[in-house]
């Protein structure tokens, strides 16, 4: 049988996301783009001129965006393993591939559902979030 995920689908500049509930496995992500920016549906209201679609945006995860419990205390995996080879960081996802080789990319570790983050491709918000630190985008693991 096919293995099907749920998918949250994150436009952080405009503070909105997308809940796939359904993604199976064996889909490419250019898939789901096709299905959050269908050009059949009305367009969403963060962007009624339609300037993102699902040709022009580029699509990345954040790796190792996992807290673990370390004595007693959430840290970051990155913290847990004194930053060996466990830093977050962008990681640009290839849309043509399928989602279960965007999911089992080394330091792609899913923090309980598959996150991508989209962005218009060479924007000035891309340029942004790529010269900020990850954490900049994602909650910090809350005290013990």
């Amino acid at each position: 049988g096919d293995l099907y995920w749920p998918l949250l689908v994150m436009y952080q500049q405009f503070q909105q996301t997308d809940f796939l509930r359904q993604c199976a496995e064996d889909s490419s992500v250019r898939q789901h783009l096709e299905t959050v920016f269908d050009p059949l549906q009305p367009p969403p209201p963060w962007d009624p001129a339609r300037t993102h679609t699902a040709s022009n945006v580029a699509v990345y995860y954040i790796s190792y965006q996992v807290p673990l419990r370390v004595r007693g205390q959430l840290r970051w995996l990155e913290e847990a393993q004194g930053g060996r080879r466990c830093r977050k960081k962008w990681i640009r996802v290839n849309v043509d591939a399928s989602l279960k080789e965007v999911l089992r990319a080394e330091g792609h570790v899913v923090p309980g559902f598959p996150v991508l983050h989209i962005v218009l491709d060479g924007g000035a918000w891309q340029k942004n979030m790529l010269q900020r630190p990850c954490e900049d985008f994602v909650d910090p693991p809350s005290g013990s």
